[in-house]
């Protein structure tokens, strides 16, 4: 992103808006990663993810399905996820 875009509120905008739309359709997880280097952790966890430590992984089989499997970024990358709240 161009930095004079930087700290308009742009992003955390757009990720309100998709995470909005994942609830209307019914998804239960949301999810993504970023380059570990871009330090971006701070910034997801302020809207509302949970992030992972390089290499970490979460079990969302038992969520989703009732059966485990993981999910998690790979070499130099972090992963993100956030889900559905109970009752939506």
């Amino acid at each position: 992103m161009p930095e004079e875009a930087r700290r308009r509120g742009i992003g955390a905008a757009l990720l309100a808006r998709c995470t909005q739309l994942y609830w209307q359709l019914e998804y239960t997880l949301l999810f993504g990663e970023f380059n570990t280097d871009r330090a971006l952790g701070p910034y997801y966890r302020r809207q509302g993810f949970t992030v992972l430590r390089p290499g970490q992984s979460v079990d969302v089989g038992t969520l989703l399905t009732g059966v485990p499997f993981h999910l998690g970024a790979g070499p130099g990358l972090t992963f993100f996820y956030r889900g559905r709240p109970q009752g939506r």
